[in-house]
């Protein structure tokens, strides 16, 4: 693996829940992690729903958390 690809994921692992928030259906709960959209990386703010930067809304400016 190349080590200057970043994944979608790993803007969000100095979060304290690391990027995961606990989704339940019929009882059985899911921790899934929240991601970056194309806009945390330079894009449009078009690309993304309502312009976010993750899917959970998280307020980040571009490349916040990058090197």
């Amino acid at each position: 693996m190349n080590p200057h690809k970043t994944v979608v994921g790993d803007p969000l692992e100095n979060n304290s829940n690391f990027g995961g928030f606990p989704y339940t259906v019929n009882g059985f709960t899911s921790n899934l992690q929240d991601l970056v959209t194309l806009s945390y990386f330079g894009a449009p703010a078009s690309t993304s729903v309502n312009g976010e930067f993750t899917f959970q809304g998280e307020s980040l400016t571009v490349c916040q958390n990058g090197s």
